[in-house]
C-alpha cells in the first residue's frame, strides 16, 4: 500500500499540471478575442504569470484550481466572445455585461452545463438568440438584453426549469 501512495501522488501532480496548463491556455485564448482593453483589466493575464486564479476577473475553486467564474462587468472590453470560453467546463458564473462586445454568442456555449448565471447584457452582440441556450439546465439567471439580436425568443428558453431571472 505504501508503494502505491507515491504513484497516486505522481498521478495527482500530472493531472493537476495538465488541468492547470489547459486552463491557462484556454484563458489566454479567451483574452485574444478582446482586441482593446482600455481599463487594462487584463494586464496580469500572461503566460509569464501562470497563476491564473489570481488574474483579474477569474474565480477558481477546488484542488485542481478549476475556473468557476469570469467577471468582466463594466470593464469596457472591445472585441468578441471567444468560442474557447466553452472549454471552461466548470464555469458557473459568466459576466460579460456592460462592455463593447460585438458578434454572435458562440453556439458552443451550450456545453457549459454547470453555468448558473449568464450576464451578457449591454453589449453590441448581434445575430440570433441561440436555441442552444435552452440546454443550459443549471441556469438560474439569464440576462442578455440591450444588444442587437434580430431573432425571436427561442421556445427552448422555456426548458430552463431552474431559471428565476430572465432579462431579454
Amino acid at each position: 500500500m505504501s508503494q502505491l501512495l507515491p504513484l497516486f501522488n505522481v498521478g495527482f501532480l500530472l493531472l493537476f499540471h495538465h488541468t492547470h496548463s489547459t486552463n491557462l491556455q484556454i484563458l489566454l485564448d479567451v483574452k485574444t478575442s478582446f482586441i482593446q482593453d482600455p481599463q487594462n483589466v487584463l494586464r496580469n493575464w500572461s503566460d509569464k504569470n501562470p497563476s491564473y486564479c489570481n488574474w483579474t476577473g477569474v474565480t477558481c475553486a477546488g484542488k485542481f484550481s478549476q475556473v468557476v467564474g469570469l467577471n468582466f462587468s463594466g470593464a469596457s472590453l472591445i472585441g468578441s466572445i471567444s468560442p474557447s470560453i466553452s472549454l471552461l467546463r466548470n464555469l458557473i458564473h459568466l459576466d460579460l455585461s456592460s462592455n463593447h462586445l460585438s458578434g454572435p454568442i458562440p453556439s458552443n456555449i451550450s456545453t457549459l452545463t454547470s453555468l448558473s448565471t449568464l450576464f451578457m447584457f449591454s453589449n453590441k452582440l448581434f445575430g440570433h438568440i441561440l436555441v442552444e441556450i435552452g440546454s443550459l439546465y443549471s441556469l438560474q439567471v439569464l440576462r442578455i438584453g440591450d444588444n442587437r439580436f434580430t431573432s425571436s425568443i427561442p421556445s427552448s428558453i422555456g426548458d430552463l426549469q431552474n431559471l428565476v431571472v430572465l432579462g431579454l
